[in-house]
């Protein structure tokens, strides 16, 4: 699955007040952000865009770039957000997120970020109209979500790996071990840093199409599985929790003759053992559950 986010001059002063409201519920709610927090960081970057654009000069994205990325990210999972109560599991999630260095020191602050993409991923689904719900901290391991299939439960565990030596010796055993072998579950990855670094952007010369980028992108996601497939089966060889993976890359791509830059969104399915008829049909509906809403926000960008 390969979506693209055009965004302009318009586009960005949206993303800035949808920032701006979400920035406002917070406070709502309590929470307080730390003044030094990437929050307002944040703010200041999409201020910047919105007055100045992008210009011409794909350099100028570096400090940029996942800053924006991340603006929307933490715009989608606060508007969507409701019943918040003090006490409930939400609440401990967005204060750790709001306590998170910028990207730049993401090694320093890892749980930020982490508790970030767990709420992500939870906002998008139910952005998408299935009901997706964290389960509440417990002394034994649990996974992170639920999904409501009717009368079906079905689990996620969701991680943000800080690299991909991080991700093949830590991430898959943690994850496996938090998932049940009798309901194996799907575990999500964020390939954002794994895959591009944090400093990189696609920059689109003349006469490129926004379809090169996304081919670029699911190039590099090809490259990156040929490479740890051998580590992954490996891992994966005696552990029955996880039926699927489902891995998400979303990186920012600079049109520099159009003056214009996109988010190119990519998940790629890979399936594992105890992967069974229901599974399978689970997974395909949360996948394309997901291709629906980046599609919706591409609509409302333009």
């Amino acid at each position: 699955m390969l979506t693209t986010e055009i965004l302009n001059h318009v586009g960005f002063e949206k993303i800035l007040i949808k920032y701006q409201k979400a920035l406002q519920y917070l406070e709502n709610w309590k929470i307080k952000i730390p003044k030094d927090s990437r929050l307002f960081n944040y703010e200041q970057s999409i201020k910047y865009l919105a007055a100045k654009g992008i210009g011409e000069n794909p350099s100028h994205l570096c400090d940029l770039m996942f800053d924006l990325i991340e603006i929307d990210e933490i715009s989608d999972i606060i508007l969507n957000e409701n019943n918040i109560l003090s006490d409930n599991e939400i609440i401990i999630k967005l204060t750790d997120m709001v306590k998170g260095l910028q990207i730049k020191n993401i090694d320093e602050d890892p749980q930020a970020r982490s508790s970030q993409f767990e709420l992500y991923v939870r906002a998008l689904l139910n952005m998408s109209g299935l009901d997706c719900y964290f389960n509440p901290t417990q002394p034994i391991k649990t996974p992170d979500l639920t999904v409501k299939f009717g009368d079906k439960d079905f689990d996620l565990e969701v991680k943000r790996p800080l690299s991909a030596k991080n991700l093949l010796r830590n991430t898959f055993k943690k994850a496996c071990s938090q998932l049940d072998a009798k309901n194996p579950g799907i575990l999500i990855l964020s390939l954002d840093h794994v895959l591009l670094g944090g400093n990189n952007v696609i920059a689109l010369e003349e006469g490129d199409s926004m379809e090169d980028s996304l081919k670029l992108l699911e190039k590099e996601t090809t490259k990156w599985l040929d490479k740890n497939k051998k580590s992954l089966m490996q891992r994966f060889k005696s552990e029955e929790s996880v039926c699927a993976l489902l891995l998400i890359v979303k990186v920012p791509v600079f049109i520099g003759h159009l003056d214009k830059m996109m988010f190119a969104n990519h998940l790629r399915q890979i399936n594992l053992k105890g992967f069974s008829k229901d599974n399978s049909k689970y997974v395909e509906s949360i996948s394309k559950h997901l291709d629906k809403v980046w599609a919706n926000k591409n609509q409302d960008l333009n």
